[in-house]
C-alpha cells in the first residue's frame, strides 16, 4: 500500500522488517526487488530476485527479472548461466525460450534469436515482447510485411508502445510506402517530440515525402540533442542538398 502511494522508502522499510523475521520469504524478496528497481538499484534488485529463486526454484517471474536485468547490464555470460538454470528447472518453458532469444539478440546472434522467438510464438502467439522481437529481427531481414503484421498485433494490445510504432514506421519506409509511414509517424510526434530517435525517424519520413524543409528541421534537432552521432549529422547534410 505504501508503494502504491509512492512512498517507496516507507515500503522498503516495511519489507525489511518482514525479512528480519523471515529472510527467505519469496513474496517479500520479490517485492523488495521491484522496489529496488524503482529506486534505480538494479544490482541489489538482482540479489533480491535471486533470493526468490533460491526459495522457490520454479518462480518464472523471478527468473525473468534476473535475466532481463543481467542482459540490460550487459552481463551476458551471467544471463546465459541463469537461463541454463531456468531451463533445467522448467524445461523448454516459452519464457525460457524468449529469454534465450533476448540474450542471443543482445549478442548479435540474430539467426539463433529468430529461431527461438518463432518457437515461442508457435505456443504463445499473442506474447507481446516476442512479437516485438520477431518484428525487429524481421526488419533486419527485410521481411517488412511480416514485421508489420506482428507490430500491428502489438499496437492493437498496447496502442502507446513507442518502440513498436517506431518499428512500424521503419517498416513502411523499407517498403517506400511514404503515405503510411507519415500516418504512422504522427502519434509519435504528438507525445515524443524530444525523443532523439523519433526526431531522426521524422526526418527520414519527411525526406522520403519530399518535404526537405521539415526533414532538415527534425534532423537538426536530432543532431543538437546528440551532437556526437555521425548518422544524424550525415542525414542532416543530405537533407540540405536539395535546397542547394
Amino acid at each position: 500500500l505504501k508503494a502504491v502511494d509512492k512512498d517507496v522508502d516507507g515500503a522498503l522499510a516495511e519489507i525489511d522488517d518482514v525479512l528480519k523475521a523471515d529472510p527467505k520469504l519469496p513474496e517479500a524478496n520479490g517485492l523488495r526487488g521491484d522496489l529496488l528497481l524503482l529506486k534505480g538499484r538494479p544490482l541489489e534488485a538482482i540479489t533480491a530476485f535471486e533470493a526468490v529463486i533460491a526459495a522457490r526454484p520454479t518462480d518464472i517471474a523471478a527468473y525473468q527479472s534476473v535475466v532481463s536485468l543481467l542482459v540490460r547490464l550487459n552481463k551476458l555470460d551471467d544471463a546465459q548461466a541463469k537461463i541454463a538454470a531456468m531451463r533445467k528447472a522448467l524445461g523448454n518453458h516459452p519464457l525460457a525460450l524468449y529469454l534465450q532469444a533476448f540474450a542471443d539478440f543482445k549478442r548479435g546472434k540474430t539467426k539463433e534469436a529468430y529461431d527461438a522467438i518463432l518457437q515461442v510464438l508457435r505456443v504463445a502467439p499473442d506474447h507481446v515482447p516476442s512479437l516485438m522481437m520477431a518484428a525487429a529481427l524481421q526488419l533486419q531481414r527485410n521481411d517488412f510485411v511480416q514485421a508489420q503484421e506482428n507490430l500491428n498485433k502489438v499496437l492493437a494490445k498496447v496502442p502507446n508502445q513507442i518502440y513498436a510504432r517506431r518499428l512500424l514506421v521503419s517498416s513502411y519506409l523499407g517498403l517506400r510506402d511514404t503515405g503510411r509511414a507519415m500516418e504512422s509517424l504522427q502519434p509519435l510526434l504528438k507525445d515524443n517530440t524530444d525523443d532523439v530517435s523519433v526526431l531522426s525517424l521524422a526526418g527520414q519520413v519527411y525526406a522520403m515525402n519530399g518535404d526537405f524543409k521539415r526533414s532538415e528541421e527534425y534532423f537538426s534537432r536530432a543532431a543538437k540533442s546528440d551532437p556526437g552521432n555521425a548518422g544524424y549529422r550525415t542525414r542532416l547534410g543530405l537533407s540540405r542538398q536539395p535546397g542547394g
